[in-house]
């Protein structure tokens, strides 16, 4: 098992800063890497060869079981959450999280309950907020945290996101990182210790909603139950907070910050809204053809009262087509507002 692990996380804007960091960091570092970017269920990666070609330290997409090796990078591949067993590497089709597989949060939970303050985080260019509850649990092992410069993404809420809540070690540009890694991976550090079965770092939904659907089935209650229902499967959300860090999870898994359950939100909101526009050109037209048949056969007052349901309908898709466009929040203003919200909360 390597002595020290360094656990970056990148979505949108990432891929040229990772590139740029493997080409600072020297050959046979005493570290192992391991990289999640978000990427779409059936994107077919390169980046591991590209990292390879880049840098002197050798890529791979992560293999299932695979053992972690010094001076190696590794990313996970599309649609697979990775994670620290031990000393091995573990890939799983896990419930998505911010709507992701990879997602950012797993790997760094998972990194600190195995290597403690032995593990470096890194959050780089991205939007919403994953891997911000994860840096959290690095930064309670004693681990170091560092935070990509905002000013320099080409997307900053993830790094703002994780500045807020975290009280990040670090705020870096992509030129003083390779510098700092190198200088975590070269530090003294105390052998890794096993993490135990009573680990205070097991996954949210393992600490209260389990004990807490066990409480059910005893005809009990606890846990901080939400009104919200997850967007993914339609079940009961618990609020867990994370100092003062919010986030949403069903009990099977799927996880939301506050930011990604609005923008999700907003979206199943446009989708009824849709549904609603389709329904009623769908009556509206059946209406018109009942109309018709009925004006065929001379029954002319009934022929007139389905057209004027027929205009009506035709009035109320009007007005939720004009909804949808005017008063439908985009997600860059749901995510803004909710921001300055938190902001002002926090101070």
């Amino acid at each position: 098992m390597p002595r020290t692990l360094i656990a970056i996380g990148a979505s949108a804007g990432g891929l040229q800063v990772l590139l740029d960091l493997a080409s600072h960091l020297q050959a046979g570092m005493s570290a192992a890497i391991m990289i999640v970017v978000h990427l779409p269920p059936y994107h077919r990666s390169q980046l591991a060869e590209l990292l390879s070609k880049a840098g002197p330290l050798p890529a791979s997409a992560a293999q299932h079981g695979e053992l972690i090796r010094d001076g190696h990078i590794y990313v996970a591949p599309p649609d697979r959450h990775m994670l620290v067993r031990d000393d091995r590497i573990e890939l799983n089709r896990g419930p998505r999280e911010n709507r992701a597989r990879p997602a950012i949060d797993p790997l760094f939970r998972s990194a600190a309950r195995a290597y403690r303050a032995n593990v470096a985080g890194v959050i780089l260019s991205g939007m919403q907020g994953d891997g911000t509850v994860g840096l959290m649990a690095i930064k309670s092992q004693g681990g170091m945290t560092i935070v990509q410069d905002p000013e320099e993404t080409t997307y900053s809420a993830m790094p703002e996101r994780a500045i807020q809540y975290v009280g990040v070690d670090r705020i870096a540009s992509v030129q003083e990182m390779p510098e700092l890694l190198i200088e975590f991976a070269r530090a003294p550090r105390p052998p890794v210790a096993r993490p135990t079965a009573e680990s205070p770092l097991a996954d949210p939904e393992a600490q209260l909603i389990q004990p807490d659907m066990a409480r059910q089935a005893e005809g009990l209650r606890s846990g901080q139950v939400s009104t919200y229902s997850c967007p993914e499967c339609g079940g009961t959300l618990w609020q867990l907070d994370e100092g003062t860090a919010t986030t949403f999870n069903c009990h099977v898994g799927h996880s939301y910050s506050p930011e990604m359950l609005m923008i999700d939100k907003s979206e199943s909101l446009e989708t009824a809204l849709w549904s609603a526009v389709r329904t009623l050109v769908e009556r509206a037209t059946l209406t018109r053809q009942l109309a018709s048949r009925l004006r065929k056969a001379g029954r002319e007052a009934e022929s007139a009262a389905l057209e004027e349901q027929a205009r009506a309908d035709d009035e109320h898709m009007a007005l939720i087509r004009e909804l949808i466009q005017n008063a439908t929040p985009s997600p860059a203003a749901v995510t803004n507002t909710l921001q300055e919200a938190e902001a002002n909360r926090a101070s």
